[in-house]
């Protein structure tokens, strides 16, 4: 049945397709030019790639064009994580979710506008609901003697998610801190094995 083979290849595709961007990513880790830094500043960067790479595999999945890749680049403000469906996303894996929220809604020393405007502020999920809470308060807190600030705060309060999403059912996987550490941990000593994830 020719319909039947034809499925079976496009599926087999995919399939390969996949592999390739599980292989990808473990490569995009294991030699990432920043692994020579200690576990607790390299699991940003496992974060950056974790959450491209997981969307892509699911992009591939379900059959999106959607595609995100990591800038692996930290200039000041810069864009962490790039994509081709009009997003772009400032990375900040902290240890809580207090100081999460304050590295996402810090100033633009020149401009005093937040550092990361226009920029989705992506943390580890498990804290997105308290660093919420934390934009709120602060944003109240400086309405009066730091307006930019006050500013700042409520647009990183809008704009704080846990994952990668297209917005149209491709999303990347969520990635909890204490992961980012032990996935930065095995990069380090014998290497990041996907399959373990």
């Amino acid at each position: 049945n020719v319909a039947q083979n034809s499925a079976i290849r496009i599926q087999n595709l995919q399939l390969q397709e996949v592999n390739e961007a599980i292989d990808k990513l473990a490569k995009s880790i294991n030699e990432h030019p920043s692994l020579n830094l200690n576990v607790d500043q390299f699991k940003g960067f496992v974060a950056e790639e974790m959450h491209a790479g997981t969307f892509n595999i699911d992009a591939i999945r379900k059959g999106s064009s959607h595609r995100a890749w990591t800038l692996q680049e930290n200039g000041y403000g810069s864009v962490d994580i790039q994509t081709n469906f009009g997003k772009e996303y400032s990375l900040k894996y902290s240890n809580t979710a207090k100081d999460a929220e304050n590295m996402q809604a810090v100033l633009n020393g020149d401009t005093r506008a937040p550092k990361y405007q226009g920029q989705e502020r992506l943390i580890a999920a498990e804290q997105v609901d308290e660093a919420k809470g934390w934009a709120h308060r602060r944003g109240l807190k400086n309405i009066e003697s730091r307006p930019e600030l006050s500013t700042s705060h409520a647009d990183t309060e809008e704009h704080l998610v846990g994952k990668i999403s297209d917005g149209d059912g491709v999303e990347s996987r969520e990635l909890s801190v204490k992961e980012a550490k032990k996935i930065a941990e095995a990069a380090k000593k014998e290497g990041f094995d996907p399959e373990q994830y």
